[in-house]
Order: structure tokens, then C-alpha cells, then sequence
């Protein structure tokens, strides 16, 4: 529901005006000129730091979790070796443009949405019955469901937005963005939420004071129902980094265009490689 409030507001604006400003130029619209030049900076550091995060995570926990499943003690720079060889990847399909870069996310979020899916059935079925209990106050109270509101909304399930500086490459962007924006929610946030469901089943509803404790729970969750295969666990790993690398680099790659042409930073930022179909201007 929170989600949903904050796609709301997106979904408004995308109605009004739409382009490769994204959210500044919804600011900047609302707010004035000043108000959306600084969230355009605002959002460039809001970017780089996710994608900050995202290595800085991945380097902690790859290496160690790849050691749980296969009992070897792996070196860390084995985790920098991997973020790498994802990235190269994922920043050659922006760097070609925004057809090939999403056709790919298409074919691998739908791998992994089919594996989260059957996995998620799997463990609900084989675990404890737990019923409704997930879904009250059970153990947490009322502060525990608003501390969830802002984690679990407003930091876990996010990005959604990351499509709004799309907005001069989309087809009739006025009614598209916003129609993607509540899909997103609501298709992913099911999704979101069966694997939840299926943490706390697979974990154990009276142990989840442990669980963030792990910096591998799936993976310690899954090995209860059978070892996890090297090869599989490689790609999983790929289909959550890729498309994360992809979304964030071409919304940052767009905003920054757009602040270049704005004259908010160098004008050189905002000429586009000749093989690469270049956005409508407005």
C-alpha cells in the first residue's frame, strides 16, 4: 500500500509532461527551477550510491555464500572477479541502447521471477503450516509494522521509478509510464511478497530474530531441501545483479543527458553516440 502511494504520485505527474528529466523535471515543474536542479544532483548521487551498495554487498557476501554452498574456503577477490565480469555485460548493453538493454532484462527477470515463483510454492509446502499469522502483529506490535512500512517500503522494494527518465524514448509516454509504474507494483509486489511468505515459512516464524543476523538466509533456507548446484547458483546471483546494474545505469544515463542539455552540467554530456537511436527532444 505505501508503494502504491508513491507510484500514485508518478503515475499524476507522468499524465502532465514526460521526459529524460525524470523526477527533476517534475520537481522543477512543480517546484521551480532551482527546487529541480537540485534534485537532479540529488538523484545522481542517489544513483551511485545504489550502485555502491550493490557492489559493496555483493563483494561482502558472494564469496562467503559460495563457500557455504560448496564447503571451500573461496579468497574474497573472487567476489570483485564476479562483480566485474556482470558488469561488463551490463554496461555494454545501455552503452547499445535502450531496445537491447531491455529486451535482456525482459528474458532475465522472467527467469527469475519463474524461479522465485516455483522455489517460493516449494518451501511454503514443505515448511510448518504458518497460515495468516505473517500478516498480524505477532511478536512485533505496531512499531515493528511501521518500522516494516518504511524499510519494506520505501528502501526494500523500490526502483519502480527508475522508468519515469524514459519518458522521450517510450511510445505515448503520457499513459504508458504510468500504467508500468502500478504493473510494476503490483505484479512484483506480489512476487515480493510470496517470497517473503516463504522466508518466514522456510526460516521458522518463531527464529526470525536470527534471520538478518545471516548474510545468506535463501541460500541456508533452500540447502534444507537439497544442495544448490554451482552452475545455478551463478546465474541466480547474474539475474539479480544484471538487471539492477542495467535499470540504474540507463535512468542515470538519461537524467544526465537531460541535466547536460539543460546546461546544468558539461553540454558534451548530452551528445549521443550516432549508432544509438537517439531520444525524441522536446
Amino acid at each position: 500500500m505505501a508503494s502504491l502511494l508513491a507510484g500514485n504520485s508518478i503515475y499524476q505527474y507522468s499524465k502532465k509532461m514526460a521526459s529524460a528529466r525524470g523526477y527533476y523535471g517534475y520537481i522543477g515543474d512543480g517546484l521551480g527551477h532551482i527546487a529541480g536542479s537540485f534534485a537532479a544532483f540529488l538523484y545522481i548521487l542517489y544513483e551511485f550510491a545504489n550502485l555502491l551498495f550493490i557492489l559493496g554487498y555483493y563483494i561482502l557476501t558472494f564469496s562467503p555464500t559460495l563457500g557455504y554452498i560448496t564447503s571451500i574456503s573461496i579468497p574474497d577477490y573472487i567476489s570483485y572477479i564476479y562483480i566485474v565480469l556482470i558488469s561488463i555485460p551490463a554496461f555494454y548493453v545501455v552503452y547499445k541502447g535502450i531496445k537491447p538493454s531491455y529486451k535482456s532484462q525482459i528474458v532475465v527477470n522472467m527467469i527469475q521471477i519463474i524461479f522465485v515463483v516455483t522455489i517460493s510454492i516449494i518451501i511454503i509446502i514443505s515448511s510448518p503450516k504458518i497460515g495468516a499469522i505473517p500478516f498480524t502483529t505477532y511478536n512485533i506490535g505496531i512499531k515493528g509494522v511501521f518500522l516494516g512500512f518504511i524499510t519494506g517500503s520505501y528502501l526494500s522494494f523500490a526502483g519502480f521509478g527508475s522508468i519515469v527518465p524514459l519518458g522521450e524514448e517510450a511510445k505515448a509516454p503520457r499513459k504508458s509510464i504510468g500504467m508500468a509504474v502500478l504493473a510494476i507494483i503490483l505484479i512484483m509486489g506480489s512476487i515480493y511478497l510470496l517470497g517473503s511468505y516463504a522466508m518466514v515459512a522456510g526460516w521458522g516464524l518463531n527464529n526470525m530474530a536470527s534471520f538478518s543476523n545471516s548474510i545468506f538466509p535463501g541460500f541456508i533456507i533452500i540447502s534444507k531441501f537439497g544442495s544448490v548446484p554451482n552452475g545455478i547458483f551463478f546465474l541466480l546471483n547474474f539475474f539479480v545483479v544484471y538487471p539492477l546494474f542495467v535499470t540504474m545505469a540507463t535512468a542515470l544515463s538519461r537524467n544526465i543527458y537531460a541535466m547536460a542539455r539543460d546546461g546544468l552540467i558539461s553540454s558534451r554530456l548530452s551528445t549521443v553516440h550516432n549508432k544509438i537511436n537517439r531520444p525524441m527532444l522536446h
